[in-house]
């Protein structure tokens, strides 16, 4: 599928992002100058933090591959450099830059996870705190759509989704990571973003009314959002 195609059909409403708590609580309790999200889509989590002021110190950094999603991203605050690039590659974005790194649910998509650490590692700065979370299946998560390989997956678009803890925590660690937290949360589905998505809503939409609604979801068995936090050496 297009990359355009692609996210116009899964849209990320600004309405319906929540900071993660384990982000909510590194930021709290430090001081970053620079943030990075690799894979922002349309930017509901940078906006949910301008909203917060968690970006007002921060050189702040957004990386997508659709142009269309940047696009929405650059409506939330004209600071926020944005940067077309593949997450896996990060060919634009310097080396030794960042100190805050976010990326959700986006390692799954790409090619090569591995790559991808490798990418993070580069452009992280000594002490550098990285937020990465993605899908964890369960032996029992069954999902309706199948990927390329013919897997029953969340997402049709899906390289992969994890099913052993060790087998990220291990590229993880060969590119010069430590792991300081761990978590998985159950995934729900969100009618009203389904809904919304159908009815053709901009992404940009942003009310309080919806924002409580969106958070009713539905439970899908097996499927668990995996939150790590790890630190650069």
């Amino acid at each position: 599928m297009d990359i355009e195609e692609y996210a116009g059909k899964h849209r990320h409403f600004w309405n319906s992002a929540q900071v993660p708590a384990e982000l909510k609580f590194i930021l709290d309790n430090n001081s970053f100058k620079t943030l990075i999200d690799i894979g922002c889509g349309d930017g509901a989590l940078l906006h949910r933090l301008n909203s917060l002021g968690y970006l007002e110190k921060m050189d702040t950094w957004a990386v997508d591959s659709s142009e269309s999603r940047l696009d929405s991203v650059k409506k939330i605050d004209n600071r926020i450099v944005t940067v077309q690039d593949d997450a896996q590659l990060l060919e634009k974005v310097p080396d030794s830059s960042f100190d805050l790194i976010v990326t959700t649910q986006v390692i799954e998509h790409v090619y090569s996870d591995e790559d991808m650490m490798r990418s993070i590692a580069r452009i992280s700065r000594k002490g550098a705190i990285v937020y990465l979370d993605t899908v964890f299946k369960k032996p029992y998560g069954i999902y309706f759509y199948r990927n390329k390989y013919n897997q029953l997956v969340l997402d049709p678009t899906h390289e992969r989704e994890y099913s052993s803890e060790a087998y990220l925590y291990n590229i993880i660690r060969k590119n010069g990571f430590s792991i300081i937290y761990s978590r998985k949360d159950q995934i729900g589905l969100s009618i009203l973003n389904f809904f919304l998505r159908k009815l053709g809503i901009p992404s940009s939409i942003d009310s309080k009314a919806l924002s409580l609604l969106t958070r009713i979801k539905v439970p899908i068995p097996g499927y668990f959002c995996w939150k790590i936090l790890m630190v650069k050496h």
